[in-house]
């Protein structure tokens, strides 16, 4: 990718890894499970073409940052404080705007053909099934990709990964004083009608819910079709949507 700067910084005693390109205002991505700063890949180029600063850091236990041993690592306030350490290192001082066992028995190859698979977002019953058998690679991925990620994912393993979910109840703890608090910053949402966490439990009433907790939420919107990966799925969908919003401003 030209253009492209990979650097680290010391941040909130760990060293994190992360990619910048372009210049202007700041675009802060911050990647989810299991994909690193690789899976904004397809929205770093076009918002530093639109003139803006693009960060994509790993998230600590991914890629080439740390993985500190040990659940209690991984919470909330980890997350939070090891991307203020980012944003003050770079001198940013305002941003516009059982599955385990299953994991276990599969190859990084077959896990991530598997998550990535269109197969995988299919609504089951029990959905620990999508690891039973390999689906093909979706168009918006390749074998290439595959192999960057099976590469990163070797570093440490899913382990660090896995832990941001095993210290949930810890989280819920360390941040109960902030319950009843409403996020006072404009925001868009967007998630794919084939989401498999679009059809948990209560997560449709939820999200129709979400502007009494984010009074500043200015669109939901959902794309039909599209399953979890949005970003690399419907990338020019997701792109003109998050530029169009910053045009607001």
């Amino acid at each position: 990718m030209e253009g492209l700067v990979h650097k680290t910084v010391s941040t909130n005693g760990i060293i994190m890894h992360f990619v910048q390109m372009g210049s202007g205002p700041v675009v802060l991505f911050v990647h989810g499970f299991p994909e690193g700063w690789f899976g904004w890949r397809k929205q770093i180029p076009v918002f530093a073409g639109a003139g803006f600063r693009t960060i994509a850091p790993d998230m600590r236990g991914y890629g080439d940052s740390s993985a500190p041993e040990g659940v209690n690592n991984y919470t909330y306030l980890h997350i939070v404080g090891d991307l203020i350490g980012l944003l003050d290192a770079l001198g940013v001082e305002k941003l516009p705007g059982e599955a385990e066992a299953r994991i276990d028995q599969v190859t990084y190859d077959g896990f991530f053909r598997h998550v990535f698979s269109d197969k995988f977002a299919t609504l089951l019953p029990d959905w620990s099934k999508a690891f039973e058998e390999k689906g093909p690679l979706p168009e918006w991925t390749s074998e290439e990709d595959l192999a960057y990620f099976i590469s990163e994912f070797r570093k440490h393993g899913l382990t660090p990964a896995i832990n941001y979910y095993r210290a949930l109840d810890l989280s819920w703890e360390l941040t109960a004083a902030w319950t009843n608090h409403k996020v006072m910053v404009p925001t868009i949402f967007m998630i794919g009608d084939h989401d498999l966490v679009y059809h948990f439990p209560n997560a449709k009433q939820d999200i129709e819910r979400m502007a009494e907790r984010v009074p500043l939420l200015k669109k939901i919107t959902v794309v039909e079709g599209a399953n979890h990966f949005l970003q690399l799925e419907r990338a020019d969908i997701v792109n003109d949507h998050i530029l169009q919003f910053f045009k607001s401003f």
